[in-house]
């Protein structure tokens, strides 16, 4: 076999060659052409990314609000946040209006009831407030130190629904502990009673006391938990959203004036020694700065909707991110991502739902999904890029380790977007081109040497009698024109004829039949007062 295929080579090599550098040179412009069709794509992508993320991107472990998961993670979006929901219980922070309250009590009541026993009590030092769901448990509770200020939280355990006028003795006993529990418990001095039983409680005011304290507490933490969120919400996602708008609307302006900028200021250099004098160099310079004005003018209402897709894009992907983060931590890479993929998924779907004109489904369809491929291929290129850069500075190159590696990476991830991309254009002729492979080898080995040279020289001869056909046509063609041209031009020949002949040598190059003289006096007309 291997002598077949060996034969077969040197049978075929001189008839490549020529189709080698054919292709070779095919290849280049293709290359060419490749990347000029996804510039756009791909470079307003880079802009965004490389160039003016590190301006307007601000991402972070957990995201941009702190969840409930997070905080009893360590993980915190502020230090403010991480100071209130890491405070040491402070029982005087509970107490702090303690004093005027027992002031305003003793002085405009004429006597105070025991709220646990109904007893009376004394106006003085043994009557005490107490927190019927305890300072320590709302101090303890998660969601209200996460969700509520210091001063909110005391609120809400000072509440008239949270707190009971009773003795000193019974105050001291309950403590910190729930009254429900501690109701049932054997008295310390008395274990043959419940201190309800020692304390001689009303069980059941106490308890309906005790559900309504439990039902304020979970309640005003429940409302202050929306208020978080809202506000977390809504204020980390304008942020966000406004980071994004600008980060597009930004990329698009750059990309849109460095297209339109590097052909004029190329042009206004070749002319620049024809211009000739200095002010027609400045009135030349000032017409390229107004074309290049009114090319951005143009451009403005698409500037105005990346900014708006980008506040969108940004909006929702922090809205998604805090979703996500109620039950898992996202790392500040995986934020990245999912304000990237978000953006592109915006824009996916507007390019879906409204293809522009001429537009198919399914063309609008693979659009999509290169604008999705490009946004996280640029993503993806960020984070590796920051990850080099990182290694980067704990070698000697550390003083440029930002620099090369943002070069590198943005060559790296421009040659990779560029690749998907136009794999994705032409999945089905790049599967066809395997296939084709794979036949050509499965060919190759069940074919005979023999039946490969009789398929190949009947091939180059209908190829040869082809190219003879339209050799023949050119030839044909030419030689047409040249008799009318000849017709035309003589003479000697009648007006009639000569006019005719022209005519037909005008629609033979292409000239418009509204632009043809079609008689005498047409002729003199021209001659005489068209010129």
């Amino acid at each position: 076999m291997s002598g077949n295929v060996l034969e077969m080579t040197s049978l075929l090599e001189v008839e490549l060659k020529e189709i080698t550098l054919s292709k070779q040179t095919l290849e280049i412009n293709h290359v060419l052409e490749l990347l000029a069709k996804y510039k756009e794509t791909t470079l307003n992508t880079l802009i965004s990314q490389f160039g003016l993320g590190p301006l307007f991107d601000s991402y972070r472990n957990g995201g941009n609000v702190t969840t409930l998961h997070n905080a009893g993670k360590g993980i915190f979006a502020d230090e403010a946040t991480s100071e209130r929901y890491t405070e040491a219980f402070d029982r005087k922070n509970y107490e702090k209006d303690f004093p005027k309250k027992r002031k305003l009590k003793f002085k405009t009541s004429s006597q105070i009831t025991d709220d646990y026993t109904g007893k009376i009590l004394k106006k003085d030092g043994t009557t005490h407030l107490d927190h019927i769901v305890s300072a320590k448990a709302v101090h303890d509770n998660n969601e209200a130190r996460l969700y509520m200020s210091a001063e909110r939280r005391n609120e809400m355990a000072t509440s008239d629904k949270n707190l009971a006028w009773t003795d000193s003795s019974l105050n001291q006993s309950k403590s910190d502990k729930d009254l429900e529990q501690w109701m049932a418990r054997k008295n310390r001095r008395n274990p043959g009673e419940t201190n309800a039983q020692h304390y001689e409680i009303n069980q059941e005011e106490a308890a309906r006391k005790n559900k309504e304290a439990k039902q304020h507490v979970q309640s005003t933490v429940r409302r202050a938990r929306n208020k978080y969120y809202v506000s977390g919400v809504l204020s980390s996602g304008v942020d966000q959203g406004l980071r994004m708008g600008k980060k597009q609307a930004l990329g698009m302006f750059l990309y849109e004036l460095q297209a339109a900028l590097i052909p004029e200021i190329t042009g206004y250099f070749r002319q620049f020694k024809s211009y000739g004098t200095l002010s027609r160099r400045i009135e030349e310079f000032s017409n390229l700065c107004m074309r290049l004005q009114a090319r951005m003018a143009a451009k403005a209402t698409d500037i105005a909707r990346a900014f708006g897709e980008g506040l969108a894009g940004g909006f929702t992907a922090n809205l998604i991110t805090i979703l996500i983060n109620t039950f898992a931590t996202t790392s500040r890479n995986m934020a990245r991502m999912l304000n990237d993929s978000i953006h592109a998924l915006i824009r996916a779907f507007k390019l879906l739902i409204n293809p522009p004109h001429g537009m198919g489904q399914s063309q609008a369809l693979l659009e999509a999904s290169k604008i999705l491929t490009a946004a996280v291929t640029a993503s993806a290129g960020v984070i590796l890029t920051e990850s080099f850069a990182a290694y980067l500075k704990t070698t000697p190159a550390a003083p440029f380790a930002d620099l090369v590696a943002g070069v590198l990476g943005g060559i790296l991830t421009g040659i990779a977007s560029v690749t998907l991309v136009y794999m994705i254009d032409n999945f089905v002729a790049v599967m066809k081109s395997v296939g084709a492979a794979f036949s050509l080898i499965k060919y190759q080995l069940t074919v005979s040497r023999d039946d490969i040279r009789r398929i190949y020289l009947d091939a180059a001869s209908s190829i040869d009698a082809e190219y003879q056909l339209i050799l023949g046509r050119i030839y044909l063609e030419y030689e047409g024109l040249n008799k009318l041209t000849s017709l035309a031009y003589d003479c000697g020949r009648l007006a009639g004829l000569q006019l005719k002949a022209s005519q037909e040598l005008a629609r033979a190059n292409g000239v418009q039949e509204s632009e043809i003289l079609t008689g005498l006096d047409e002729i003199d007309d021209f001659f005489m007062n068209g010129m």
